[in-house]
C-alpha cells in the first residue's frame, strides 16, 4: 500500500473512532466513509468503519472461524477488497466471517453487481448469514506495552447471545420494569442506559444498589465514552462481588448475561486504551476475574466450550499481568472442569501447572485452593493416588484451619473451613473411604445449607453415592431428595445432572418405596426426561 494509502486508512480509522464515540453505528459510519471515498469497495469501507487495519481484521477473521481452520492473510484481504476491478472475488463463507468481525450483515459487504456474480448456492449462503453482532472496532488493543511492543492481546467480546443487543421485546420489558421501580426520571434514564449495556433486566437489581454518584459515573464511562478512573473500576468490582453472591444463592441463570456483558464492556475499555498503566493493569485484572467467573457459570450450565473460551481469555490476561495467583487459580479451574468431564490426564496437567505457578503466589489462600484442586484430581485419578490426594487435602485443611480472616484475592471470597471440608467429602468418596466421607459431611452440611445451597446439594449427593455403595438405599434416597430440593431454587445444570446420575445408581432398587418417592419428586420438579 502506498504512503497515500496508509494516510487515507489512518484518516478513515480516526474518523470512524470519532463517530463511534458519538454513538454512530457501523452502518452509519460506513455510509459517511463511502461518500468520502467513492472508489472504496463496500468490503473496504466496512473494515474502515469498524476501525480495523487489514492485519487486525485478518487476525480477528482467523479467530472467528468456528472450525479453527481459517488462515486469511493480510495480502489476500487486500485482494478481496480490490474486487471486481482487481484482485479476486471473496468466497461467500469468507464474507460471512468478515461480516461477523465488522459487526454488520453479510449482504452489506458487496455491491448488487458482485452479488449477482455468485452462483445461486453461494447467494443463499450470503442471504442466510446471521447479521454481525458487534463491531470489531474495539476488539483488539494496539496500545504499547511496557516493553514498547504492540500489545496483541485480544479483548474478545464473545458473539454469543449473552453479549448481543437486547431484543425489542427485552427493551420494552426493561422500560416497564424501570417505570415501576424508579419515580425519578433522570435516574430511570441512567439505569435504562446502563442496563441495556450490562445485561438487560437481569442487571437492574445490581445496578439499583449503586449510589447515585457511582451510577452517573459508570453511565458516563459505559454509554458516553467517558474516561475510566479508579472509582469506575471499583464500581465494576463491586458489581462482580454482588454477582458472585447471587450465583451462590440462585445459580448462573440470573447473572450470566450481566457478567458476560460486563466482560464485553471491560474489553471495550481496554481496547480504547488511553489510561495510565497502573489503571490499565487493574482493569486487566478485572477482565481476568470476569472471564473466570463467566467461565465458571458457563461450566455450571454445562456449556463446556463457552467455559473453556472464557477460562483461556482469563489465563491470557493473567499472564499479561504476570499474576501468579490468578494464573494458578485459572489453571485450577480448568483442571476442575476437565476432572468433571472425566478428562483426568488433562486435569492432572493443569493441576500440576497450578502447583508450579502458586509457588510464586503471595496468597496463602490461593496456595490452599490449589492444593484443594490437586487433591480432587488425584482422587479421581484412582486409588493408587490415595496418598498424594490425602496429603494435598491435608495441606488445604491446614490452611483453612489456620487462616480464617485473611482478606485474600476477590475470587477466593468463598474460602471457609466448611467449603474446604466439602471437597474432602468428594475426595474420600472417590477414594472409597466411605466412613470418612460420611463423617466429614455431617460436620459441614449444616453450615453449607445456610451459606451455599449448591455445595450443600452436591455434598448430599456425594453422600448418597457412598450410601448406595453401602447398600443403605433408604438413607441414600433421603440424601437425593435433600439435594434435589435445591434444584427448585438454584439454576445449576451440573446439579440437575448430578441428581439424575445419582438416581441412575438406584435403578436395581427401582421398585422400592424410597426410590419411587424419589421418582415422584423428580416428576414434580419437572426433572424427568432431562438429559443426564
Amino acid at each position: 500500500m502506498t504512503s497515500e494509502g496508509h494516510t487515507t486508512q489512518r484518516h478513515c480509522r480516526r474518523k470512524a473512532e470519532a463517530l463511534g464515540a458519538r454513538g454512530f453505528t457501523v452502518e452509519q459510519i460506513a455510509v459517511i466513509l463511502a461518500l468520502d471515498h467513492p472508489s472504496f469497495s463496500p468490503l473496504r469501507v466496512y473494515r474502515c468503519a469498524a476501525g480495523l487495519t487489514a492485519r487486525t481484521a485478518a487476525d480477528l477473521y482467523n479467530q472467528a472461524d468456528p472450525a479453527g481452520t481459517a488462515s486469511l492473510r493480510e495480502s489476500r484481504l487486500y485482494d478481496f477488497e480490490a474486487w471486481p476491478d482487481h484482485g479476486r472475488r471473496p468466497p461467500a463463507w469468507t464474507l460471512c466471517l468478515l461480516a461477523r468481525v465488522y459487526g454488520t450483515a453479510t449482504r452489506n459487504l458487496i455491491t448488487t453487481e458482485v452479488y449477482a456474480s455468485y452462483p445461486p448456492k453461494e447467494q443463499e449462503v450470503v442471504d442466510a448469514a446471521v447479521p454481525g453482532v458487534a463491531s470489531g472496532r474495539s476488539r483488539v488493543s494496539m496500545e504499547r506495552s511496557r516493553e514498547g511492543r504492540a500489545d496483541a492481546l485480544p479483548w474478545d467480546q464473545d458473539p454469543g447471545p449473552a453479549t448481543s443487543a437486547p431484543s425489542p421485546q427485552a427493551t420494552v420489558e426493561l422500560f416497564h420494569a424501570l417505570s415501576g421501580m424508579e419515580a425519578d426520571v433522570k435516574r430511570r434514564d441512567l439505569l435504562f442506559q446502563l442496563a441495556l449495556a450490562l445485561g438487560g433486566t437481569a442487571a437492574l437489581p445490581l445496578l439499583r444498589r449503586l449510589p447515585p454518584a457511582e451510577t452517573e459515573r459508570l453511565a458516563r464511562v459505559v454509554t458516553q465514552s467517558g474516561r475510566v478512573d479508579a472509582q469506575t473500576v471499583t464500581t465494576i468490582e463491586t458489581l462482580i462481588a454482588h454477582c458472585r453472591q447471587l450465583d451462590d444463592t440462585h445459580g448462573p441463570e440470573k447473572v450470566i448475561a450481566v457478567i458476560d456483558a460486563q466482560r464485553a464492556v471491560v474489553g471495550d475499555l481496554l481496547a480504547k486504551g488511553g489510561m495510565p498503566e497502573a489503571l490499565r493493569e487493574r482493569l486487566i485484572s478485572v477482565y481476568a476475574n470476569l472471564s473466570h467467573l463467566s467461565g465458571w457459570q458457563h461450566f455450571d450450565l454445562l456449556d463446556h466450550a463457552g467455559a473453556a473460551t472464557r477460562y483461556d481469555d482469563g489465563l491470557r490476561a493473567a499472564h499479561e499481568l504476570s499474576d501468579a495467583t490468578l494464573i494458578a487459580h485459572l489453571h485450577g479451574s480448568i483442571a476442575n472442569m476437565a476432572e468433571y468431564r472425566g478428562q483426568v490426564p488433562r486435569a492432572l496437567d493443569h493441576a500440576y501447572a497450578a502447583q508450579g505457578w502458586v509457588r510464586s503466589s503471595t496468597s496463602p489462600l490461593q496456595q490452599g485452593t490449589t492444593a484443594l484442586m490437586l487433591a480432587r484430581v488425584l482422587a479421581s485419578a484412582g486409588k493408587e493416588k490415595t496418598g498424594a490426594s490425602l496429603r494435598a487435602m491435608a495441606r488445604a485443611t491446614e490452611v483453612a484451619d489456620r487462616i480464617r480472616s485473611e482478606k485474600g484475592p476477590a475470587h477466593l471470597y468463598w474460602w471457609t473451613p466448611e467449603r474446604v471440608q466439602h471437597h474432602a467429602v468428594f475426595c474420600h468418596a472417590r477414594l472409597g473411604r466411605h466412613d470418612e466421607a460420611l463423617g466429614t459431611a455431617e460436620h459441614t452440611l449444616p453450615t453449607l445449607k445456610r451459606t451455599c445451597p449448591r455445595e450443600y446439594a452436591f455434598a448430599q449427593l456425594e453422600c448418597a453415592g457412598v450410601l448406595i455403595q453401602k447398600r443403605e438405599i433408604d438413607s441414600a434416597a433421603g440424601r437425593i431428595l435433600a439435594g434435589m430440593e435445591v434444584t427448585s431454587v438454584h439454576s445449576s445444570a451440573r446439579l440437575v445432572r448430578s441428581v439424575l446420575k445419582t438416581r441412575e445408581q438406584l435403578e436395581p432398587w427401582a421398585g422400592s418405596r424410597h426410590v419411587r418417592e424419589v421418582d415422584e419428586r423428580l416428576r414434580g420438579l419437572g426433572l424427568v426426561g432431562q438429559s443426564s
